[in-house]
Parts: structure tokens; C-alpha cells; sequence
């Protein structure tokens, strides 16, 4: 039972108050504190932004040209989510730094945990076969490496964003314009889609603004100004020291797909002089590469999971090509290598290409846009019009993970173009609201958060006890960052 005070010296109130159980008490709640209502829509246009890149069709952005601008959703999205995923952290993990070293050590196992999990779930969406990267498996990497250090200073993470942006962020660029194939483990982590670099360091900023005041419009304000300082900084930066198709090789493309384009099939065939992408097991498509000389033919040429060959300099690179010449050569593809392609990679803006054009204006673009969501999740009026995109945003690994699920029936996911984007998210955005309003946290992120939470303690070598009160005799654990 509840009671209230009329004023001071006045009486109880005789008739308890009844806790609103309403549709308008359930939809405030899902923007009320201690949720952050504009983390949520940050969050949710992450996740929208995603899928506008894989089912959209948007078109390459270009500043100059209003009718490309859906195309800003490439690569900047994923950012998005990397920097919001430090908030929450930062979230998770406050008072970290004076807490006891037990407390220290549930709550890095607790990250953990939460990043194995969603590791897994990464690996068995890419089971689904869609022709898009998977992200979830990166993210997972990403709040491992986290865990260790979350108790540092904010000195030392800057310094740490720094090194990662200005050192190895340059390091990566220059493996990729030479051509430097790696394992697995380095085509996941470093020159995939996803460069540990620039979206750890986007993590680590996220871990810095999260330790601030994120209801301050004055705060909110300094991150628009500041992200749009790095925008025209970075973009600007990229598009006056790039030289001019540095990362275009010299290539004729046909004029008549028709008969400039035939489908030839992929083993036993000499296909030196041309650039071939591989349409399936069998078969390749391919054109000549303008000024290609080689000397001697390449019998067989087109190499089993590749899906972009230039078998021009196929005969003088890559892992023991011609056992003739060894069975190990340099996995760097030096031949073509010049100062305009190293330049071009390393000041680079293109989406997923981890340049400095990129980490800096993309890194820019996206804390302006977490600092104008913030701002607008402040005045209740805007947070109660916003529940919805907020109840996306609040399950944002259920929802993804519904998004990877639809390539399994093709109608689903195509044409790619605005009404397959425009029927997926509206299907998604009422269903959120609707699981929040009723059941509140998504069902992969409360599955998500209880393994963490177990994981934790477990691995502690402590015993759990569960009252029924949520009592004294639970011990502390995190609560979990809403993300995936």
C-alpha cells in the first residue's frame, strides 16, 4: 500500500493510491527514466539505417547531389551502433572505477558473457545465408576486448581512441591497398567490413560520452557542434588528398553486357588479362582488364572462394600460385602497388574502408546525430511522440535478428528498393511497440542479459541465492546495455 503527504503535519491519506496500469502509464514507460529515451532512437535509427543498406537499395552518397543522400546510411549506421553501444556500456558499467574488485570482476565477466552470446547468435544468423555481412559476430569480439577496460581513466581511453585512429586505424588501410589476404580470424577482425580500429574506437568514444550527464541539452549541443567540426574535418580532409580513382583499377567496363559479358566456366580456363567476379560454384563473369600484358598464360586461375579476381597480377603474387616458384610467397600484392592507391586508402571515406576520411567524418557525422537525439528525447511532449522508434530502439538484437531471419523467403527481402525497406520497417516498428507495451525488454535481449548476468557469476565462484524480494541476499550485478 501507498501513501502520500498533503503537506507537512497532514494526516495520512485514508485512500491508497492505485498505480496507474493503463495504456498511457505502459506507453510513458517505455521513455521513462531511467531508460534514455534518445539512446533508444539513436539505437532504433541504427537499426532502420541497417536495413535501408540491405534491402533499400539506396545509392552512393554524394554530398553534392540531394537524390543520393538515402545513401548516407552506408557504413554510417553500423558507427551509429558502435558508438551508441559504448554509451550503454558506460551505462552498465558506472561507478566501475571505485568499486570493489569483486564488483570489477562480475562486471568485465559480465561483458563477457554478453559478448559470447552474441558471438553466437552472429554465427548461427549467418547460417540464414544472407548476402549481407553479419554484424553481431564483430560485436561480440567488441565487448570482449571492452571488458578489460572499462575501469580506465578518460584519459587513458582517449589516448587509447588516438593511437587506434592516428596509428593503427593507417596500419590496417595499408595491409588493404596491398592487397594482404590473412586468415579468418584477421579477415574478421581487421580487413572485413568491419576494422577493429575504427569501431573499437567508436566504442571508446561511446564509453567517454556515456560518463556524462546524457540528459544536459548543453552537453547534447557541444556533440552536435563538435560532430559536425570532425565532418567537414574528415570529409573535407579525404576529398582534398585523395588523388582521383587512387582505388580504381584500370579496368574497361563493357558498354553491352550482352556481348562484352559471357559466363565462361571456373577451372581449367586461362583467364589472364581480365577481371572476373564469380557468379557461382561454376561459372564466373568476366571482361578484359585494359593494358594487361602477361607473358604466360594461368591455367586455372580463378581461386575457390574469391569473389573478386584481377588476374592480371594474378602470375607474379598471392600464396604459391606456381609450384614452380615455391610453396610459399609473399601474401602482399606489391606488383601494381603505388603512392596515389597507398595515399587513396589511407585518407579514404568510403564506407567500411576504416580511412582516415572515414573515422574521422563518419566518426563526426554519427556523434552529431546521437547528440541531435538526445537533445530531442529531453521535452516530454517529443519523448511520448517518439515511443514508438524508442521501443525499436529498446530490442535492437530481437529486431536485427528478425531483419537477417526474412532473406529465408525471398518475397521478403526483394526487389530491394524503398517498399521492401518501407514493408519490413513497418512491420517491425508496430510489433516492438507493441512487445514493449506488453512484455517490455525484447526476448533475445532478456535472454541475452540473463546468460550474462549467469555467466558472470558463475565464473566468479560464488553462490547465487534468488529471494523472491530481489533482497540483500542477491548480489549486485550490472544491468545490461540494450544493445547488440
Amino acid at each position: 500500500m501507498t501513501t502520500t503527504l498533503e503537506g507537512a503535519g497532514a494526516p495520512l491519506s485514508s485512500t491508497p493510491s492505485r498505480p496507474r496500469r493503463g495504456i498511457g502509464e505502459r506507453w510513458s514507460r517505455i521513455v521513462r527514466p531511467p531508460r534514455v529515451a534518445g539512446l533508444d532512437v539513436a539505437r532504433a535509427l541504427a537499426v532502420v539505417g541497417m536495413i535501408a543498406a540491405h534491402v533499400g537499395n539506396p545509392p552512393q552518397f554524394v554530398v553534392g547531389d540531394p537524390g543520393t543522400w538515402a545513401g548516407v546510411v552506408h557504413g554510417r549506421s553500423s558507427l551509429l551502433f558502435a558508438l551508441v553501444a559504448g554509451v550503454s556500456i558506460a551505462l552498465m558499467t558506472r561507478g566501475v572505477r571505485t568499486a570493489p574488485a569483486d564488483e570489477v570482476r562480475r562486471t568485465r565477466l559480465a561483458l563477457v558473457g554478453r559478448g559470447v552470446v552474441v558471438f553466437g547468435l552472429g554465427v548461427l544468423l549467418e547460417l540464414v545465408g544472407s548476402p549481407v555481412a553479419i554484424i553481431l559476430g564483430f560485436y561480440g569480439i567488441l565487448f570482449i576486448i571492452v571488458a578489460p577496460v572499462v575501469g580506465w581513466s578518460t584519459r587513458r581511453l582517449l589516448l587509447l581512441v588516438a593511437v587506434l585512429v592516428v596509428v593503427l586505424g593507417p596500419l590496417v588501410s595499408l595491409a588493404k591497398a596491398t592487397y594482404l589476404l590473412g586468415g579468418s580470424a584477421a579477415q574478421l577482425v581487421l580487413l572485413g567490413m568491419y576494422p577493429l580500429p575504427v569501431w573499437l574506437a567508436l566504442v571508446l568514444t561511446g564509453l567517454v560520452v556515456g560518463r556524462g550527464d546524457l540528459g544536459s541539452l548543453r552537453r547534447a549541443g557541444a556533440m552536435v557542434a563538435v560532430g559536425i567540426v570532425l565532418c567537414i574535418a574528415g570529409y573535407g580532409g579525404a576529398t582534398l588528398l585523395a588523388p582521383a580513382d587512387a582505388d580504381a583499377p584500370p579496368v574497361e567496363e563493357p558498354s553491352d553486357p550482352g556481348s562484352s559479358i559471357v559466363e565462361v566456366p571456373g577451372e581449367d580456363v586461362d583467364l589472364a588479362g581480365f577481371t572476373c567476379i564469380r557468379q557461382d560454384e561454376e561459372s564466373v563473369s568476366c571482361w578484359r582488364t585494359a593494358g594487361a600484358t602477361v607473358e604466360a598464360p594461368v591455367p586455372g586461375s580463378v581461386m575457390s572462394g574469391s569473389t573478386l579476381i584481377e588476374l592480371g597480377s594474378a602470375a607474379s603474387s598471392g600464396w604459391g600460385a606456381d609450384p614452380a616458384d615455391g610453396w610459399w610467397r609473399s601474401p602482399l600484392m606489391t606488383d601494381s602497388l603505388t603512392w596515389d592507391a597507398v595515399r587513396g586508402a589511407l585518407v579514404s571515406a568510403e564506407p567500411h574502408s576504416g580511412g582516415l576520411g572515414e573515422v574521422v567524418g563518419s566518426g563526426g557525422f554519427v556523434l552529431a546525430t546521437l547528440g541531435l537525439c538526445l537533445a530531442l528525447g529531453r521535452p516530454r511532449v517529443l519523448r511520448q511522440l517518439l515511443v514508438p522508434i524508442a521501443a525499436l530502439g529498446s530490442m535492437p538484437l530481437t529486431v536485427y535478428s528478425l531483419h537477417i531471419v526474412s532473406f529465408f523467403v525471398p518475397r521478403f527481402v526483394e526487389p530491394a528498393g524503398l517498399m521492401t525497406w518501407l514493408w519490413q520497417v513497418g512491420v517491425l516498428l508496430p510489433a516492438a511497440t507493441l512487445w514493449a507495451l506488453t512484455l517490455g525488454k525484447g526476448p533475445l535481449e532478456r535472454m541475452t542479459a540473463w546468460v550474462a548476468s549467469r555467466y558472470a557469476v558463475r565464473t566468479s565462484g560464488e553462490k547465487l541465492r534468488m529471494p523472491s524480494d530481489g533482497g540483500p541476499g542477491r548480489p549486485h550485478l550490472p544491468g545490461p546495455p540494450e544493445v547488440p
